[in-house]
């Protein structure tokens, strides 16, 4: 298991991990978004 195998669904409802595939760890330390369901803002 790993925390980051799609599918993931973004809070804009865009699919960013698709299923079967999994986050890169040069994309995890990128990331600037949030997943659906989380609210709140990223601070600049």
């Amino acid at each position: 298991m790993h925390p980051f195998a799609g599918p993931i669904v973004n809070r804009k409802g865009e699919e960013v991990v698709a299923a079967g595939e999994v986050l890169a760890d040069k994309d995890i330390h990128r990331m600037d978004w949030f997943v659906r369901g989380i609210d709140g803002d990223l601070p600049s």
